[in-house]
């Protein structure tokens, strides 16, 4: 998870990522975007973020603790990845008795990335997961697909090029601030 630090953002905060970066940093796709078939569109996406020669990882809760109990949660990411070296983690809330923990898995698949988030615009349950490079940070829910980078102008880029369909609910011009 320590990749995931160079962009600023703290994966176990309470918010997601996408609210930890400023608005020129961020850019996000609601889900329902690519519904209807509209994967070619999700898979241009992603594959302006990781068709580069960068090693990509993702992060992803796989469990709690309590009370010295260990709860595992069921991800089900072995359908859409092969998982053979993750690194755990495991963040204490200073306030309560448990833990959250995070698994990191290294050089994930670009063409499993596209396979489990066109799953996950179709419907199938996700996890808290973000997939990562040298260059940006996606988040991907059920509801959105968040990206993040600290190169202002890969996001100018994007937000250029997806000017009619990005949500701009959180832009200073576009949503909640009018």
């Amino acid at each position: 998870m320590e990749r995931i630090e160079r962009f600023g953002v703290k994966f176990e905060a309470d918010e997601t990522p996408f609210f930890q970066m400023e608005q020129d940093e961020r850019i996000r796709f609601d889900m329902e975007v690519f519904e209807n078939c509209n994967t070619k569109l999700l898979t241009d996406i992603l594959k302006g973020l990781f068709d580069r020669q960068e090693r990509i990882d993702c992060s992803f809760i796989i469990g709690y603790t309590y009370k010295n109990k260990r709860f595992r949660e069921k991800i089900r990411l072995g359908d859409f990845f092969k998982i053979n070296n993750w690194k755990e983690t495991v963040i204490k809330n200073p306030n309560e008795e448990g833990a959250v923990i995070y698994a990191t898995v290294k050089n994930v698949k670009k063409e499993e990335i596209y396979k489990y988030c066109k799953a996950v615009s179709h419907g199938c349950i996700g996890v808290y997961i973000a997939f990562y490079n040298d260059s940006f940070l996606a988040y991907v829910s059920t509801d959105v697909l968040d990206i993040m980078s600290d190169n202002v102008e890969l996001i100018q880029q994007l937000k250029e090029q997806y000017a009619n369909v990005f949500d701009k609910y959180y832009e200073e011009d576009g949503g909640m601030f009018h």
